[in-house]
């Protein structure tokens, strides 16, 4: 009973590798592009998908097909992020508000907002196929 894990080439975190891992032992580490197949002994067996500090556990059985492709939201929220930020920079910057009650609670949730969306949130998604089925996950 095999499974196999492929990550897309498409742009997400290409520092980052992802760490499959079955019952906590790590089965391989993927980089874009890559991919992995490996023997699973049970067909309700759960492999965890780690990378830095968000994971993902998923249920595999015999002949799953396990794809990570890039989430677009995740991007344009980052992107969002980043103008937000940008925005609070300008604005401070050019003294076009000069209420301090104001630009330090925006600048701080600007700041957050973006740690949390590079830290926290996955920047792939877990397309799983068996045969003409396909779930995204």
């Amino acid at each position: 009973m095999s499974v196999t894990v492929k990550r897309s080439i498409q742009s997400f975190s290409y520092l980052l590798n992802i760490t499959v891992k079955m019952q906590g032992t790590t089965i391989d580490r993927l980089a874009p592009g890559e991919s992995v197949t490996f023997e699973v002994n049970d067909p309700g067996d759960t492999i965890s998908l780690k990378s830095f500090f968000s994971s993902r556990d998923v249920q595999v059985a015999d002949g799953d097909t396990i794809e990570l492709v890039r989430n677009n939201k995740v991007m344009a929220l980052r992107i969002l992020s980043r103008f937000l930020l940008a925005a609070v920079i300008l604005v401070t910057g050019f003294r076009l508000i000069t209420s301090l009650t104001v630009m330090i609670p925006l600048a701080a949730v600007a700041i957050i907002l973006s740690f949390y969306i590079d830290f926290f949130i996955p920047d792939y998604l877990v397309v799983k196929t068996k045969g003409e089925k396909n779930d995204r996950l």
